[in-house]
């Protein structure tokens, strides 16, 4: 799979630091888990994309994908808030402007990535898993990780979505 050959080792973990006059280095990660859709924006380079598998599609409608997905993710018991659309930002490792208490984003935990994965564009539905750690022991069971994907039947996108 693709994914695997060029998989971001460090996807999940924030990292950089604040540019002082010593930089502050900072490295956090989410109590939640989340899964993610990963897409690309339009005009990414179509060599790009070829590196992902053999089809592309365009959705054309990225809101109402996100409705969509949205309405049958709340129906799952793992599902906590909103899903959300973030576009990926390229700065992870880099020396950034401090924010207020010296605080990373929050999206910063779905929405991160090294410079090295730019030419990728990357926009990302994000789904947020519960934190509630008696409820996770209840669905997935003592000492089991969640899954590494999850597969949600969608009405058909066929209106919203074609192959490029």
């Amino acid at each position: 799979m693709a994914e695997g050959l060029r998989k971001d080792e460090t996807e999940g973990i924030v990292r950089g630091a604040w540019r002082l006059p010593n930089p502050v280095y900072f490295e956090r990660s989410s109590m939640n888990n989340y899964y993610i859709l990963c897409t690309s924006h339009p005009e990414t380079d179509s060599q790009v994309l070829a590196e992902f598998g053999s089809y592309v599609v365009r959705i054309n409608n990225p809101g109402e994908l996100l409705k969509r997905i949205e309405t049958t993710w709340q129906r799952h018991p793992l599902a906590s808030g909103r899903c959300t659309i973030a576009p990926v930002v390229y700065d992870k490792d880099t020396l950034l402007d401090p924010t207020p208490g010296l605080l990373p984003l929050a999206a910063y935990s779905y929405s991160q990535k090294p410079k090295s994965f730019e030419a990728e564009r990357e926009w990302r539905y994000v789904l947020t898993c519960t934190a509630d750690l008696l409820k996770l022991k209840a669905l997935v069971g003592e000492g089991l990780p969640l899954e590494d994907y999850l597969t949600l039947h969608l009405p058909d996108c066929r209106d919203i979505c074609s192959m490029k």
